[in-house]
């Protein structure tokens, strides 16, 4: 299963989250592009995330995420061991949110 929305707000992760709470759907890709899910978003969807096993794709491209929303991204990539592809192209990521991703990301390809 997929699920797609352009346009996502902070507001509609949280309602997000809360369907996944509730019907725990098998979704191999989230895509939620050209949104405005910042930090409040962010924590929103990480939970949602996290409660989708099956998960392996997210997408968050041309949302204003910064550093501190991908930083949580981060955190929850190291809880989801089959995601194979991240896009968080033009999120507004400085060198701090690269930093974190870095991490979680070497620690969880590490050999």
């Amino acid at each position: 299963m997929y699920y797609k929305n352009e346009g996502f707000t902070n507001k509609e992760a949280k309602l997000f989250w809360k369907a996944v709470e509730e019907h725990e759907p098998r979704l191999s890709a989230l895509q939620a592009v050209s949104g405005r899910i910042g930090v409040k978003g962010a924590k929103w969807l990480c939970k949602a995330i996290k409660a989708m096993p099956t998960i392996d794709e997210v997408n968050l491209n041309t949302n204003p995420l910064g550093d501190k929303a991908v930083a949580l991204l981060a955190e929850t990539l190291k809880d989801c061991p089959n995601i194979t592809k991240l896009n968080l192209s033009t999120t507004s990521m400085g060198d701090q949110g690269m930093k974190a991703l870095a991490l979680a990301m070497s620690n969880k390809y590490a050999l």
